[in-house]
């Protein structure tokens, strides 16, 4: 091993060594998680998904998604079809392991990606402590550790996310500018490469690339379907009499039950196949060929090229690092439509850094963009610009119609106040992480005046501030707390670390940093095991913790609960019992005895009887369902009550049910 190489290990160590620290934890405990509300409908999408790849390549036919959530085709399923692989093969290794926790593995790993990115992000503007210390106090997050097993949308945005930006700057960093002579002496070895190629090759490498871009573009408009319906319509009535009429006319004429519609219709059928397949194949076939032309003919001594030219440098844009860039970004797009945000974040750097280096990189990172982004989105097959543009404005609008507990009041989102998303911010992380965000906001910003480090105040506000801005003055749909912008945190903790980075300047000795360190990161760990495994529900003590927002704002609205009052019920039930659910039925349905007998207490007539009653306290149902009777069972968290178990005494049977209407709403 070279002398760099092992310098790069020994820098890089205690984030490897905390990665590998936080996985094994994360391995001893995963199983405690509950099934959270929106798991089942996701991997149901994302085991779809995978089915049209088949579906599209044999016949033709286009996902036709059934009893998945309302509009997740306007999510990308790209992570979680990775997740749902992930699981089936856990399962079948490891028996004892169900799906559910092969979902949670998938999650987890999501979030370790995410430790790492923001690590290396944070290196890029302050030493190793102070981004060791980001890492730690990011990573030990109650709100982000519980969510790191339980959401399979929101974790995976935010790591692909993070990653994307993380791994864009790197690449535009990478990038020689154009003009230097590092540029020209790689311009000049492209060159001479390239002169080692057979003319005809060459002709062959161009037309390929500029035929397969225009193909792309042209896909992407949606004009086949119409070209091919207008194909069909010219060989039946048009073109009769000649030879391709007549063989129109040879090829149906024992068809003729079927009308011209019928024929247009099987022809158009055939087009997102042969799409999908156009554009894999070409994708593949390119690489191998620009691999095989390079493998071939760049070894030995290459011929003199001409004299380089000031357009010499533009042979850099296949750069790989920029091409990995870009298939992140898609892939990162195919969770969630936000995901080319990081795109502008990664331009504007770019262009902050060098126009001539933002002209280098927009060509062949916004190409892996786009056929990664295609290629892992079904539902972008049929028709990837409308369908984009409209999950896009499905996205910003989304119409959930649910009810959100906030500061005591059961609220419709659109009546939700404008300081909903900035509060949240500042309760549900520890005391520290608002402290050193606003003390290092005012230090970059000085900075950033006085032109010395301009970069991570720039990226706190298009990361953050302009997009909560954005959010509070358009009125966004949010709900569920702000998981849905988990997304736009980590500026908080990179602009927090900046702080970091000022107080370990005045520390001469380590010792000293440890210990400032250990007192920012221990109350998340406090937090971590008092809330375990609901740490996800956290708020700090400037609203007094969980206990000071019990029935005042939301906490356990994914009904994760469930599964541990699955257990009690598993334990205590007799055979054969009946159990009334308050929805979601089926994450404690999930981890029910097959024996019992669980039905929705709304889908309940007034003479059902049973056994057991299933309260979440979610809006208060746990008091206004059976109000006289106590419960036998309560999953609780510091004097908050998550969930409660009734039993109607023999003699009743049924206990009087007044469910408030937020209790009843869709989630």
């Amino acid at each position: 091993m070279d002398r760099a190489a092992s310098k790069r290990i020994w820098r890089n160590l205690p984030i490897l060594t905390w990665i590998l620290l936080t996985f094994l934890v994360g391995m001893l405990v995963i199983r405690d998680y509950g099934e959270s509300w929106d798991e089942s409908g996701i991997y149901a999408y994302a085991n779809q998904s995978e089915v049209a790849y088949a579906d599209v390549l044999k016949s033709g036919t286009l996902p036709q998604y059934v009893d998945v959530p309302p509009h997740a085709e306007n999510y990308g399923p790209a992570y979680a079809m990775a997740t749902t692989f992930l699981a089936r093969r856990l399962h079948a290794i490891l028996p004892a392991w169900s799906h559910i926790e092969g979902w949670h593995l998938g999650e987890f790993l999501a979030f370790e990606l995410s430790i790492l990115s923001l690590y290396f992000l944070a290196r890029k503007w302050m030493g190793g402590w102070a981004a060791m210390g980001t890492t730690l106090i990011y990573s030990t997050q109650p709100l982000l550790w519980g969510h790191a097993f339980i959401n399979p949308k929101d974790v995976p945005f935010l790591a692909f996310f993070l990653a994307s930006v993380t791994a864009g700057i790197y690449a535009v960093d990478a990038l020689p500018d154009p003009r230097s002579p590092e540029a020209l002496r790689r311009a000049d070895r492209a060159m001479r490469r390239w002169a080692r190629l057979p003319l005809p090759l060459r002709r062959i490498g161009v037309a390929y690339v500029l035929l397969y871009l225009d193909s792309l573009l042209f896909i992407a408009s949606g004009n086949l379907s119409r070209i091919v319906a207008d194909g069909v319509w010219i060989l039946h009535w048009g073109v009769q009499k000649r030879l391709l009429g007549l063989w129109f006319a040879e090829r149906t004429r024992y068809s003729s039950s079927l009308r011209l519609a019928d024929y247009i219709q099987q022809a158009q059928a055939m087009v997102p196949r042969l799409e999908v397949a156009y554009v894999l194949v070409g994708f593949l076939l390119g690489l191998g060929l620009f691999a095989w032309f390079g493998l071939r003919y760049s070894k030995g001594e290459a011929p003199a090229a001409a004299p380089l030219t000031r357009n010499g440098p533009w042979l850099l844009l296949p750069d790989p690092w920029v091409l990995a860039a870009g298939g992140l970004l898609g892939f990162t797009t195919s969770i969630r439509v936000a995901g080319p945000y990081a795109a502008v974040i990664v331009l504007i750097f770019a262009i902050y850094k060098s126009w001539r280096k933002a002209a280098l990189l927009v060509i062949p990172y916004g190409l892996s963009d786009l056929v990664v982004c295609y290629l892992t989105w079904p539902y972008l097959w049929a028709d990837p610009v409308h369908h984009f543009l409209t999950s896009v404005l499905l996205m910003s609008r989304y119409p959930w119609n649910g009810w959100i507990l906030f500061q005591g009041a059961n609220l419709p989102a659109p009546d939700l106040p404008a300081y909903f998303l900035p509060y949240l911010m500042t309760v549900q992380f520890t005391e520290v992480v608002p402290a050193l965000f606003l003390l290092g906001l005012a230090l970059s910003a000085w900075a950033f005046v006085r032109g010395r480090q301009r970069e991570p105040f720039a990226l706190a506000l298009l990361w953050l501030v302009l997009p909560v801005v954005g959010i509070v003055v358009s009125r966004s749909t949010l709900y569920n707390n702000f998981r849905q912008e988990l997304f736009l945190i980590p500026p908080v903790f990179i602009t927090g670390g900046i702080a970091l980075e000022a107080l370990f300047s005045r520390m001469r000795r380590d010792v000293w940093k440890a210990l400032l360190l250990a007192a920012a990161v221990l109350p998340g760990l406090y937090a971590d095991v008092t809330l375990h495994p609901y740490e996800y529900i956290y708020y700090n003590s400037f609203v007094g913790g969980v206990a000071g927002v019990f029935r005042v704002d939301e906490l356990d609205y994914w009904a994760t609960s469930y599964r541990e009052a699955a257990q009690y019920i598993n334990q205590v039930a007799p055979r054969g019992a009946t159990v009334a659910v308050l929805d979601p039925v089926l994450v404690f349905k999930d981890y029910a005895r097959r024996d019992l007998k669980v039905f929705s207490l709304t889908d309940l007539g007034p003479d059902a009887r049973y056994d057991f009653v299933v309260l979440l306290s979610h809006h208060g149902a746990d008091e206004t369902v059976c109000p006289s009777i106590p419960p036998v069972k309560t999953i609780a968290r510091e004097g908050a009550v998550l969930a409660a178990i009734k039993v109607p005494p023999a003699s009743v049977g049924r206990c009087p049910v007044s469910l408030p209407r937020p209790a009843l709403a869709a989630k």
